[in-house]
């Protein structure tokens, strides 16, 4: 009997065995995994969780146990994880002190995919540079920078407080004339509707094709009036705002898309 019990847990210890292996090598394989590499941001988006009591008390315990992510540890998940995003939820993942050597830690032969989810703002033209220059060395990869740029002039800074529009822009700009990638929509304007700006979309999407860049329009379901900037509104067109709960990103690639997109979503 007792024979028989151990051959039976024998069979159930192999079984989750193979079960949890094949579910690692699923993850290693197909799943994007997303870090969040610093604490840092220098921006104050209105909506944005670290502008609130627990996401400041978050930032600072984050600071206190981890603080930025290390080279050593970048590495690490290079070497498990073939796609990876860095989208962060309280920063933005180019205020981290050390990204390029984080990025240049992080790549290792069998990724195939890398992203980049920022506002853009605030670095130096020079420091575009030597990431580019870090990424372009790496040709087997595909590569995307998306850019939350919430309007055509500074008033983006509406929403994304402390954004400098030319700074982002010419960030932007730069990244899409110079990053080698073989990733559609390798460097994306992302922009938000806001009661400020929903009329500014023709003329973004416009300026998106100058620059030669994708252009998404990110329909947000985060709205409300701030009392210290009643500015911040959302689109008068309710059906630009996400009713799902989600965050609902739509590529515009041509003219007929724009209007088409447009006339779906108006009153």
């Amino acid at each position: 009997m007792t024979t028989g019990l151990n051959k039976s847990f024998g069979n159930i210890k192999m079984n989750f065995e193979n079960s949890y292996n094949h579910y690692l090598n699923h993850l290693q394989e197909k799943a994007t995994l997303n870090i969040e590499p610093t604490h840092r941001c220098i921006l104050q988006c209105v909506f944005c969780s670290r502008t609130g009591e627990f996401g400041l008390k978050k930032i600072k315990d984050w600071r206190k146990s981890y603080g930025d992510l290390k080279p050593s540890d970048a590495k690490l998940i290079g070497k498990y994880f073939k796609r990876v995003t860095f989208c962060g939820s309280i920063s933005d993942v180019i205020y981290h002190p050390n990204l390029i050597e984080v990025v240049d830690s992080l790549i290792h032969p069998e990724m195939d995919y890398i992203e980049f989810r920022t506002n853009g703002s605030g670095k130096k033209l020079e420091w575009w540079e030597e990431l580019v220059d870090v990424l372009n060395t790496y040709e087997h990869l595909g590569k995307r920078f998306i850019f939350g740029i919430d309007g055509i002039d500074q008033r983006c800074s509406i929403n994304r407080v402390n954004q400098d529009f030319e700074s982002a822009y010419e960030a932007m700009d730069y990244v899409a004339g110079n990053l080698i990638s073989n990733n559609m929509h390798s460097t994306t304007w992302q922009y938000i509707p806001f009661g400020y700006n929903e009329k500014d979309i023709p003329k973004a999407f416009e300026m998106a094709q100058e620059l030669n860049v994708s252009f998404m329009i990110l329909k947000s379901p985060r709205f409300g009036v701030d009392p210290k900037r009643k500015e911040i509104s959302p689109p008068t067109n309710p059906n630009l705002i996400s009713p799902s709960g989600f965050n609902e990103e739509t590529i515009i690639e041509n003219d007929f898309e724009l209007r088409r997109f447009l006339h779906a979503n108006k009153n």
